[in-house]
């Protein structure tokens, strides 16, 4: 099986790629985004134990230390999920964050990403203050 996860996506704007005396019209617009590929063999998992095991990693994960019930006490709403455990065969990623802007291009999206601050876009600044360019 393919899964594919795309994510942490942003529009960064033609006009913010442009400093100093740069003309703002002659930017080139682009997007910055994480996306990730598994090939894996998936295995479907209908027994309620091996679901509740699931179910606790995610709260582990997701809701550390919430006072949520054991997923076994749920009873038949079990019956409504289908778990996966995928044996991961291969992993293909990119993260596209200004890779290739130098420093100074890359604070002024940066400064623009944080005054939006739009949907994806404090998780596009935290990459982009992580990835350093090639």
């Amino acid at each position: 099986m393919l899964l594919s996860v795309a994510g942490d996506w942003a529009y960064i704007l033609a006009a913010w790629k442009a400093i100093g005396e740069e003309d703002p019209r002659l930017g080139v617009p682009t997007t910055y985004y994480a996306a990730v590929q598994l090939v894996a063999t998936a295995t479907a998992l209908d027994d309620d134990t091996a679901k509740a095991e699931i179910l606790r990693a995610q709260f582990a994960d997701t809701e550390p230390g919430s006072d949520v019930v054991d997923p076994l006490e749920h009873g038949r709403t079990l019956n409504g999920i289908r778990g996966l455990r995928l044996a991961v065969r291969e992993v293909r990623a990119k993260f596209k964050y200004g890779g290739t802007a130098d420093d100074a291009h890359r604070a002024e999206v940066a400064s623009r990403l944080a005054d939006r601050d739009g949907p994806g876009d404090q998780a596009a600044l935290r990459h982009l203050a992580r990835s350093r360019p090639r």
